[in-house]
Formats: C-alpha cells, structure tokens, sequence
C-alpha cells in the first residue's frame, strides 16, 4: 500500500540509514537525461519507469535483487507523478511498504544529498 498522501516523510537520513542497514531501498524512476542534469539522490538506484516491469517483478529474467518487496521501497521522479505511477505498479505486484517522496526537490528541501 502506498503511504497517506498525508502521511509524513521520512527524513532522508532515515533514508539513508535504512538502505545502508539492508531495509530499504531509494528508486529513481526518471529519464536518463534528467538523471544527466540534475544528479541522483545520494543511495538512489535508477529504474526508468519504462524500465521497472521487467526491473521489479522478481519473475522476470531482468529481476534487481534490490528491488525487494520486503523493504520498504522509497520512489521520486521529477515531480511526484511517475513516483505514483511507479508505487502502483509495484502495489500490484504486492509490494506493500511504498512510499511516493515526490520529485527531487522534495528530497533537497528536506536536506537529501545529491551525487
């Protein structure tokens, strides 16, 4: 289930300490030119949303080890809204701890590094 849109945001400090403990995992779903121009979140790991099907479903042959649904999965775009799409997918597929951060700036806003 995706988190309450109302529902607060992890610090991405918290973040950070839940992908280095194994727990989560910090999804990327832009393009690769935007990920060209403005960096990445510091720990994100980058799944096009076009990509995340075949990325994602642990069927699937392309299957990342990373992409868990027993971690919590934290996902940004640019702006929020291929983060939803992305969280839906992910949602179908039984993942149930998703979280939408939004876009990249929200991550900035809240303190996130970027690489």
């Amino acid at each position: 289930m995706m988190t309450p849109a109302n529902a607060p945001l992890p610090t991405p400090d918290a973040v950070e300490a839940g992908i280095a403990a194994g727990d989560m995992v910090l999804l990327d779903v832009r393009e690769l030119d935007e990920v060209a121009q403005s960096g990445m979140a510091r720990g994100a790991l980058h799944v096009p949303l076009m990509s995340l099907p075949m990325r994602a479903d642990p069927q699937s042959a392309d299957h990342l080890p990373d992409i868990d649904p027993d971690k919590t999965v934290v996902i940004y775009c640019a702006v929020g809204g291929r983060a939803a799409q992305a969280g839906a997918y992910l949602n179908g597929l039984g993942f149930d701890k998703v979280i939408n951060y939004g876009g990249l700036s929200d991550w900035v806003r809240a303190g996130g590094a970027v690489d």
